[in-house]
């Protein structure tokens, strides 16, 4: 599924199953501004979310799961078509929005639920 989603993904979203991606991105934005200072019709816009992995809805996360990358709904139903019980000392609390951070799988699912909106942007 990575390769699958990160082939579909990585032209749009810096950093999506590449390693170091971030790192690289970084280093790309650095270059851009250096060159092109003075340039003021190029822009870069960063999308920084408060509690971002758990913003999306998991609906979302297995309709785009379903639709896209069908072969790997039974692993992420398994992980997100109920809530996730959470221990906080002796209480539990359900996990019941967003994809949760530790998930192996929850970069990746978080890039593929925000994928439309980021193509909605207009972009050169």
């Amino acid at each position: 599924m990575l390769r699958a989603v990160a082939a579909e993904l990585q032209h749009i979203q810096l950093g999506v199953g590449t390693p170091l991606g971030c790192e690289a991105a970084l280093h790309a934005v650095r270059e851009f501004t250096t060159t092109h200072d003075g340039h003021h019709e190029h822009i870069i816009v960063k999308v920084d979310m408060a509690n971002a992995f758990n913003s999306i809805s998991r609906k979302a996360v297995l309709e785009k799961v379903i639709r896209r990358f069908p072969a790997a709904m039974p692993m992420v139903s398994k992980a997100y078509s109920h809530p996730t019980p959470l221990q906080l000392g002796s209480a539990h609390l359900w996990s019941q929005q967003g994809v949760q951070q530790g998930d192996l799988m929850g970069p990746l699912l978080f890039a593929l639920a925000i994928d439309p909106v980021i193509r909605s942007l207009t972009y050169p």
